[in-house]
């Protein structure tokens, strides 16, 4: 029922994901400028096993669009398949979809993180319609 201090400082964002993936501590948000969308912020942590003293180095915009999809992150969810694929998805909040800012306008974006597995470099591009489907080689 009380803060124990800072743990670490990363990039200053707001609509912060905080989320593991392959071990890996990562940190999704955006810029730092309201209601107007912005390009996400994904930074990765130097650690593997806490968070304590982390330093955290960026790695850029993952959505490579200049307002994220008119979005704002607000959760990573990690999802295995039924097959054993793992899966990231990203889930954004958009307050000003359908005019001026408020909870009666809101709508959401989710969309698939793509996830190489040599490097630890995400991203994720816009998809009209897409489903989670098994991998296939």
């Amino acid at each position: 029922m009380n803060t124990t201090g800072i743990v670490s400082q990363g990039p200053r964002v707001e609509g912060q994901a905080i989320f593991r993936w392959k071990g890996r501590y990562y940190l999704l948000g955006s810029h730092l400028t309201g209601w107007s969308a912005n390009p996400a912020v994904l930074a990765i942590a130097d650690k593997t096993d806490t968070l304590v003293g982390a330093q955290w180095t960026e790695l850029g915009n993952p959505s490579g669009d200049s307002t994220t999809f008119d979005s704002q992150s607000t959760f990573v969810l990690p999802y295995k398949h039924p097959n054993g694929d793992d899966l990231l998805i990203y889930m954004g909040d958009r307050w000003n979809h359908a005019g001026p800012g408020g909870i009666l306008n809101a709508s959401y974006v989710w969309l698939p993180f793509n996830a190489p597995d040599a490097g630890v470099a995400l991203n994720f591009t816009f998809e009209q319609d897409w489903r989670v489907a098994a991998h296939t080689t």
